[in-house]
């Protein structure tokens, strides 16, 4: 019979996964995010994305990225995400090599203090907001289900900023023609 081994705990598992991977266990310690901004995207290894059959009302295309708080992967990693399209449309969205079916788009308003602290744990200030922000949130479903891409949820900022956030790393969108977008569109 084997002897058995202890067990690490919740937290310490989740720590040396973090330390293996090469990633801070904390945001920085002076609590302000750290962005990177691509001089301009390097499509060449973006997937391609399918193309939509019906009418793309926004195209976004990744420019930028902030690490604010936890992130499941690096700077370079990251940047490889530099010229990943979004597009929505009518029948087809698409997210690189994501794509999602006879799509829906629910849109919902919140409050940065609250949609922040609550569902990321980071405060308004690490993406250059006051508390009383409003976001906007478009949630992406997929023939009925939510869209499992980090593209499922774009969020929208009244200062003409969009962001969507994959491996826990904030990406930031133009929309495509380099015009940001005010909120409420398509």
């Amino acid at each position: 019979m084997m002897p058995r081994m202890p067990l690490l705990s919740r937290s310490a598992l989740f720590g040396a996964t973090l330390f293996a991977l090469g990633c801070p266990a904390a945001p920085p310690s002076d609590g302000a995010a750290t962005t990177q901004t691509a001089a301009a995207p390097d499509t060449s290894a973006a997937p391609t994305p399918a193309a939509p059959t019906g009418p793309v009302a926004e195209r976004w295309i990744v420019v930028s990225h902030t690490f604010a708080g936890v992130s499941a992967i690096g700077e370079d990693e990251a940047k490889e995400w530099y010229g990943r399209a979004l597009a929505l449309g009518s029948d087809i969205a698409t997210f690189g090599a994501d794509q999602c079916e006879r799509p829906a788009y629910d849109r919902s308003t919140a409050s940065a203090g609250s949609l922040l602290v609550d569902d990321f744990r980071i405060t308004p200030a690490q993406l250059g907001l006051a508390d009383s922000a409003s976001i906007e949130v478009t949630h992406v479903s997929c023939a009925g289900s939510p869209w499992s891409s980090p593209a499922g949820d774009l969020y929208r900022f009244a200062d003409g900023r969009a962001f969507i956030v994959g491996e826990g790393v904030w990406f930031q969108l133009v929309r495509e023609g380099g015009a940001a977008s005010p909120m409420s569109t398509p």
